[in-house]
């Protein structure tokens, strides 16, 4: 503040309007693609039974997540892609959770009880948000926990395929190959998304990373996703916003002016004049 700030990047959602309140800087939004998701390990039992997913699923309230975990500064989402973008899948965003369902489903699994570690890198997302999801997962029946760590143990831990559930986020997409290459069964960071072997999967990412016409790929990475929802191995939860704090000395600059992204992909970057 005081004039010293030319840019704040990621200014925190819930601290914006109050840091800009003095006039030195003002707040712009970061147009950044992002979503917030937790993988649920298929390889593991319970967890590879569908019906225990579809219940761990069905516990989660989007709306409180938002509201609650992000303090009304995030939208809910079934994917790494906003509405505006031209990789959306257009698709019903069911928001709010079905307890009763998902109690069932745990109940006719023989899963009541179950142990569930959430991990969660250390340095980012919301501690709310992964208390919301464990209390929600609790409600019907799991014993769920979070375990914080970095995000080297986190990465190992996944790539060995040695957890429960990981939560994390995707941004900075210039292209879709970089969520959804993660499906493919030889990648390196399958484990991210709930280590998904998947034939079909990894035909279909293979298609969209080789295609050049952007209505095809978004043709195939629609199923891609589709199967991901089917599955119900990866899902997406919440998608923050983040803003930019642009210093009062600075003129000229409109962030997301110039993006630098494929037909909507995502992270952008402003031309400045000041």
């Amino acid at each position: 503040a005081g004039g010293e700030i030319d840019f704040a990047w990621n200014v925190p959602a819930e601290d914006a309007e109050a840091l800009s309140s003095d006039g030195s800087f003002t707040i712009q939004e970061n147009l950044q693609t992002r979503g917030n998701f937790f993988s649920i390990n298929l390889n593991r039992a319970p967890f590879d039974d569908p019906r225990v997913r579809e219940a761990m699923w069905l516990a989660i309230s989007r709306t409180d997540i938002a509201e609650a975990g992000w303090n009304g500064f995030a939208v809910p989402t079934l994917q790494p892609f906003a509405e505006s973008s031209f990789w959306y899948l257009d698709k019903e965003l069911v928001v709010d959770a079905d307890i009763a369902a998902a109690t069932a489903l745990i109940d006719e699994a023989g899963a009541a009880g179950t142990p569930v570690t959430i991990i969660q890198w250390d340095a980012l997302g919301s501690d709310a948000e992964a208390q919301i999801v464990a209390s929600a997962w609790n409600e019907i029946g799991l014993d769920a926990t979070i375990e914080k760590v970095d995000i080297g143990t986190l990465v190992e831990a996944a790539g060995e395929g040695d957890f429960d559930v990981v939560y994390l986020w995707v941004g900075l997409i210039t292209d879709p190959n970089r969520p959804y290459s993660f499906f493919e069964s030889d990648s390196a960071r399958n484990g991210l998304v709930g280590g998904l072997q998947d034939p079909e999967m990894d035909a279909l990412v293979a298609d969209g990373r080789a295609l050049s016409d952007p209505e095809e790929r978004k043709a195939v990475y629609d199923q891609a996703m589709q199967i991901n929802l089917d599955t119900f191995a990866q899902f997406y939860t919440v998608r923050p916003f983040q803003y930019v704090g642009v210093g009062s000395d600075v003129t000229g600059y409109q962030q997301g002016a110039y993006y630098v992204q494929y037909r909507g992909g995502g992270m952008s970057s402003a031309c400045v004049e000041g």
